[in-house]
């Protein structure tokens, strides 16, 4: 070690906050900057002092580790940030992870343990790179991930490299514009498909930050749509869950709003889920059960959650039109469907014949390349009805993730 490794730590318990002192006093590399009592004071201390390492209690007043961590990381970008708790509380390393934090110690698994957390942090294993994460038995010995990845994605969450393109949804029954579609298209390095970056994402636990970004990217443009035109955004069950999306959705019209629900994570607790949805649907916000018939959690999110749009997944509606089990299910989901309120949307429809078949089986709606491709907002703030949309070229177009 060239320097001192400058330390501070935030604890609402004194004799923790003393012991923490006491061990980091007995290493003749680690010099204790402060000691906090609650996330007001370890957000002030780090402002002040700038520390290389900030060890935070999860569970400490005024906003717990997760709010000190995400105020340290804008005070203090460079200190690193471990989180210290009296458990191994999942949800707790979740909201540490998510926070910024890149290690993870139980109270009480040695002493030994923390000097040696702070030293890697900095350190690194070959002395210039900083070491990835300590995570509980809970987590297993799994890295977090190195500290590039985290940076990569943390730049997403900002909205760093990403746009968004729509892609029409049209009423087939007079081929008119009704809605559209947001996908998210990341431009940053290393070049690759949205579903891995989310997946990335959730990897160093920042799967609800990135998908809240895309979400607030995307209703931006509400004020180009014509008025006629809703717009669906992606929605995994954890985001609609957690306290974000409303933040974002404030002052949003919430009538030309849908929530696409995605099978991204499945959905252990359906009434904390329609508890939360409740206030957003109760402004208008309109509710999509995305890939249905892509697998069993779509079916059963259909049955709890009662959506106003059932959309059909395109390995179901792909050969619909040759294949008399699929069209013989598109006609049973289309019969089900007002059961629970719903109306009938399928993707991917590329062919006039799938068109036509799905059109015969009483699907009312539908999105594809057939009908209109992903891309930029047109000017005019609508499309062509699905006729004239779906002679657009091909040259250059951007390939929608349906």
């Amino acid at each position: 070690m060239e320097h001192m490794i400058r330390v501070m730590i935030a604890d609402d318990e004194e004799g923790i906050r003393d012991v923490l002192s006491s061990l980091l006093d007995d290493d003749e590399q680690i010099s204790l900057v402060g000691a906090g009592r609650d996330a007001d004071q370890a957000i002030a201390i780090a402002a002040r002092e700038k520390p290389d390492v900030a060890l935070l209690d999860v569970r400490m007043p005024r906003g717990g580790g997760p709010r000190a961590a995400r105020e340290i990381a804008q005070v203090s970008p460079g200190t690193e940030l471990i989180a210290l708790s009296a458990n191994e509380d999942l949800g707790d390393i979740r909201a540490m992870l998510r926070a910024g934090a890149g290690a993870y110690l139980v109270k009480g698994e040695g002493t030994a343990e923390i000097v040696d957390a702070i030293h890697r942090c900095v350190e690194g294993p070959d002395g210039r790179t900083r070491w990835a994460a300590l995570l509980p038995r809970a987590f297993g010995t799994r890295p977090f991930g190195s500290r590039e990845r985290l940076r990569r994605i943390e730049a997403a969450v900002r909205g760093e490299g990403i746009e968004v393109t729509y892609q029409p949804i049209f009423d087939l029954t007079d081929g008119r514009p009704v809605g559209a579609e947001a996908l998210s298209r990341f431009r940053a390095l290393p070049l690759r498909s949205p579903d891995r970056w989310f997946a990335e994402a959730a990897e160093v636990g920042l799967d609800i930050e990135l998908e809240v970004t895309a979400v607030r990217l995307a209703v931006r443009s509400l004020d180009r749509l014509d008025p006629s035109i809703v717009l669906g955004v992606n929605v995994s069950p954890a985001t609609c869950c957690s306290p974000e999306l409303p933040e974002v959705l404030e002052g949003v019209p919430a009538g030309r709003l849908v929530l696409e629900i995605t099978e991204n994570a499945p959905v252990h607790d359906y009434e904390r889920l329609e508890r939360a949805l409740a206030p957003l649907r109760a402004r208008g916000v309109r509710l999509a059960i995305d890939d249905t018939c892509s697998g069993f959690a779509s079916l059963r999110h259909v049955l709890h959650l009662r959506p106003d749009t059932i959309k059909l997944d395109i390995t179901l509606t792909r050969g619909v039109e040759t294949d008399t089990a699929r069209r013989l299910l598109v006609e049973a989901l289309v019969g089900f469907a007002p059961s629970v309120g719903a109306e009938v949307l399928a993707e991917g429809i590329e062919g006039a014949e799938q068109l036509r078949t799905l059109k015969d089986a009483g699907v009312q709606l539908g999105q594809g390349y057939y009908l209109g491709r992903a891309g930029p907002l047109p000017p005019s703030g609508t499309w062509p009805i699905w006729g004239a949309a779906s002679m657009l070229t091909e040259a250059g177009a951007i390939t929608p993730r349906n």
